[in-house]
């Protein structure tokens, strides 16, 4: 194996240690923050649950 090829065998290695941490990282963020992250996530879903069905009524109501 040549000294090149060594080289770029550490590049990849050091670029998939920095992928590893920045996942880590970021999945400790969200683990951490959970019972925040959840209230957000539950009033997106009635905003988006409200918004289909104001679109729902007024298309049935268009209909008739």
């Amino acid at each position: 194996m040549t000294r090149d090829e060594i080289f770029q065998i550490e590049r990849h290695t050091d670029i998939v240690k920095g992928i590893i941490g920045s996942v880590a990282w970021g999945t400790s963020v969200i683990t951490s923050n959970l019972p925040a992250i959840e209230a957000w996530l539950r009033i997106a879903s009635l905003m988006v649950g409200i918004a289909v069905g104001i679109v729902t009524i007024r298309s049935i109501v268009r209909k008739k």
